[in-house]
């Protein structure tokens, strides 16, 4: 077969289909009419769709002999949608989960530390084991079966993720015995997913090349720790998460500006619906398919929308009215988003078991901080070269080993910036800064000077404790204050908290040259608590090190800023956040009108404008920077200077 197809890693506006049915479900796929089907996808700004070929059940929705076709299918549907979307030149990839079935043998379970079968928490499917049997038995025949009949041009392996805590089946077990991998080490067990995870690739991509296929294929699922493996086979990496479906607003910008960095286009996934997948009889509202589409673009993403086919087969044409109304201008926006490079002036090192199926908590603090100071940014891993990023953050926690540290001490002897702060500072060089002895929480830190002088002049608290710093020649930032010894049991009626009591002159934050060093765990505290007095003194110590960012602005806090290159061009993708006041699930419903607003970045360009409308900008230059008057404006913007 010829490499001629068009190619999915090139796609940039993709349907994910849903399609899981139970065995009882009756009258499968009774009301689907092809064209109507791709006719509805094309309109509403889709390039490629990712259809399904077998579903979380283990059921197939095409005629196969190796596979357990739903019992109440009564055509080739798979065959059907394909031949539709090329006919609309749409390219299709075919879904196979690899995780759940429930024809698979009971032996076959992924298995808790404790040995107990594990169920997915949404729909309670079976889950299997990557290790075990099925994939030999289920998974590679029936990609082998899909590849010789029908003309996509890509496979989508979901579901092959494991909990973080890793499976402990009968065949995990052996697999680490084997590598001579310990069990209860959490290191160990990262790795052995990732290793798992990267066989199966392997045996996908000998599976292409054995039946002579060009398609292209990737895994839902590998975003277990640093370097995921199976990146070299697969073609591209899908982040999936759905910011009210229990994944938040800062895991697209967390996994996202991470994976970009590891050499493979990067494509977010989020739903049509209000709440989480399957949540029939919902539309999700405009503003918030807005946010979550722009905030893909802004991390340098491709866009995927999920829906979930009704049993009956039958598009609902609200949801594709309301999806188009997004992607549409995204079609219209594609010129400037292609071909870009990421702008980043940060690097944010990711913390040792940092990346798990949710990003940890220094990572999420991190993340938002550099968002609301718009500063450009990314996240690299230890391997990574760090030579380009002008600043590093190591939120709490970095790899301590030698190699880590020789390779810090030369980015700073090179002239980089970093700021480090908790347990993170083991990992610099001892004759810069050392931790004394902790003291526990609470504690409290007073800065010295006016270096940030949005920090509340009081001493702040600090829940994790402060540990005061060794640093010859440093100057010190800000200074240890003790709370009082604590003399009873709920000393102060209204927290749990001790008051402070006596300053001293114990260096708790100082600056060592292009090192600023702070002795609590602060990021996690930032992300757990919003504190402002926390944001503000974070972003005091890295005005500090980077004096003349690449973007100056006065949006909301809560915008998100995000240079993109292509070529000269600087392409702006602006995000505002706007939720609804709610105990549960924060709904963006409505954007605010944006009025009086300015964005300069730094460098000299003679135009701007807004490529949907064509708007030109009015431009001034101060200092470093041009500066552009932004229009009153509602919702996400990209603008582009040239």
């Amino acid at each position: 077969m010829t490499d001629s197809r068009p190619r999915l890693s090139a796609d940039h506006r993709r349907l994910h289909l849903d399609y899981h049915n139970p065995a009882g479900i009756p009258d499968l796929a009774a009301d689907f009419d092809p064209a109507e089907f791709a006719g509805t996808l094309r309109r509403a700004g889709f390039d490629s769709a990712t259809v399904f070929a077998q579903d979380a059940h283990g059921h197939a929705y095409f005629p196969s002999a190796v596979g357990v076709p739903h019992p109440h299918l009564q055509r080739d549907l798979l065959g059907e949608m394909t031949a539709a979307l090329h006919a609309e030149g749409l390219t299709a990839a075919a879904y196979v989960n690899t995780g759940c079935s429930d024809y698979a043998d009971p032996d076959w379970a992924q298995c808790g530390p404790d040995g107990r079968p594990r169920t997915l928490d949404e729909g309670g499917y079976f889950l299997v084991c990557l290790n075990s049997p099925y994939l030999e038995r289920n998974v590679l025949p029936l990609s082998a079966e899909i590849l010789t009949r029908y003309p996509v041009e890509g496979l989508w392996y979901d579901l092959l993720f494991f909990q973080d805590e890793g499976c402990h089946c009968p065949w995990c077990r052996e697999r680490m015995a084997r590598l001579g991998l310990d069990p209860t080490s959490p290191a160990d067990v990262r790795a052995h997913m990732r290793g798992s995870t990267d066989e199966f690739a392997a045996k996908v991509a000998g599976l292409l090349a054995e039946v002579g296929s060009d398609a292209e294929f990737t895994l839902n699922g590998l975003s277990l720790h640093e370097r995921p493996q199976g990146l070299t086979q697969a073609a591209y990496v899908d982040v999936e998460a759905l910011a009210t479906g229990g994944w938040g607003y800062f895991y697209i910008p967390t996994k996202a500006r991470y994976l970009r960095t590891l050499g493979r286009p990067v494509m977010g996934m989020t739903a049509a619906f209000h709440n989480t997948w399957g949540d029939f009889g919902t539309l999700k509202s405009r503003a918030l398919l807005e946010f979550e589409v722009y905030t893909m673009l802004a991390a340098g993403a491709g866009v995927g929308i999920g829906d979930q086919l009704p049993p009956r087969g039958r598009l609902e044409p609200a949801r594709y009215d309301r999806i188009g109304e997004v992607l549409q201008p995204l079609a219209q926006l594609q010129p400037y988003l292609q071909d870009t490079t990421p702008a980043a002036e940060v690097a944010i090192l990711l913390p040792p078991l940092g990346q798990g199926q949710f990003p940890s908590e220094p990572w999420i603090g991190a993340t938002r901080l550099l968002m609301e100071a718009k500063l450009q940014f990314t996240t690299v891993d230890r391997l990574a070269d760090w030579s380009g990023y002008p600043a590093l953050v190591l939120p709490d926690d970095a790899y301590a080993d030698e190699e880590t540290r020789r390779k810090l001490a030369d980015y700073l002897a090179a002239g980089g910036a970093i700021l480090a702060t908790g347990a993170a500072l083991e990992a610099l060089p001892a004759d810069l800064v050392r931790r004394g002895e902790p003291t526990p929480g609470p504690a409290y830190l007073q800065v010295r000077g006016d270096w940030a002088p949005a920090v509340p002049d009081l001493p702040m608290v600090m829940l994790a404790g402060l540990a005061p710093l060794v640093a010859p020649g440093a100057e010190p930032l800000a200074t240890l204050t003790l709370p009082y010894p604590p003399r009873e049991e709920h000393f102060f009626f209204s927290s749990p908290q001790v008051a402070y009591d006596q300053p001293t002159d114990q260096p708790v934050l100082v600056r060592q040259g292009g090192l600023i060093a702070l002795g609590t765990p602060l990021f996690a505290e930032y992300a757990r608590t919003g504190y402002g007095g926390y944001r503000e003194l974070l972003l005091g110590a890295l005005r500090l090190l980077l004096p003349t960012p690449l973007v100056q602005t006065n949006l909301p806090l809560a915008a998100e800023v995000a240079v993109l290159r292509q070529g000269e061009r600087a392409v702006c993708v602006l995000v505002p956040y706007a939720p609804v006041r709610s105990d549960v699930l924060p709904q963006i419903e409505e954007w605010p009108t944006l009025a009086d607003l300015s964005l300069g970045l730094r460098g000299t360009y003679r135009r701007a404008f807004l490529p949907l409308t064509g708007e030109s900008l009015t431009l001034t230059w101060a200092g470093d920077y041009t500066v552009a008057a932004l229009p009153r404006w509602t919702g996400p913007v990209v603008a582009v200077f040239e």
